[in-house]
């Protein structure tokens, strides 16, 4: 879902140079308005995503003899982790496409902090089998969080209970990126 930080950033710098933002500044509509229907698209975005990778789940992984995914009685709670998901990582773009200056830089930069936050929150290797050091660092990397909601719901199936820290932390992950991305933004705007 990370991923979907760089063509939001890109997004955001095209209006800004190609002027569309100066239009769009001038319509009957506020900022905020502009800012928030970005980021729910993105958001849509990330759920497409999510349900993409179920139905490749239930109905493709059968035709390869491996088990089909399946979701049993968390319905609600795993929609409120991708929606959490999605907004840490559209919140991301925003703050990428805030504070970047070109597309080159906004996917250079996108690309090399996701990899690397994918890496030390155990997307690449088991957060248990990296040594302590890097468990630590582990807590700091929202798709760390991200995992562990995904691990706590789907593998070892608790309920809602088991995620408070992590959505707490990527919902103030979201909240801190949406307000430094709007700082910027009103900062960029204004020179």
């Amino acid at each position: 879902m990370f991923f979907t930080a760089i063509p939001l950033a890109g997004s955001l710098l095209q209006e800004r140079h190609s002027g569309i933002l100066a239009r769009l500044s001038s319509a009957p509509v506020t900022p905020v308005s502009l800012f928030l229907g970005k980021m729910i698209a993105y958001i849509g975005i990330c759920l497409c995503q999510f349900l993409l990778i179920c139905l490749i789940g239930i109905y493709l992984f059968p035709l390869f003899d491996l088990p089909a995914f399946t979701i049993t009685g968390q319905i609600i709670n795993t929609l409120l982790v991708v929606l959490c998901s999605g907004m840490a990582a559209s919140s991301y773009g925003l703050f990428l496409g805030s504070v970047c200056s070109t597309y080159e830089q906004a996917s250079t930069v996108g690309a090399t902090t996701i990899v690397s936050a994918a890496a030390i929150g155990g997307i690449m290797v088991p957060v248990y089998a990296m040594p302590e050091i890097m468990q630590q660092m582990s807590l700091v990397s929202p798709l760390n969080w991200g995992l562990n909601a995904f691990q706590e719901l789907l593998v070892r199936g608790n309920g809602l209970g088991a995620l408070y820290h992590d959505l707490g932390r990527m919902a103030a992950f979201f909240l801190g990126l949406s307000v430094c991305s709007w700082w910027f933004a009103v900062r960029k705007t204004r020179l």
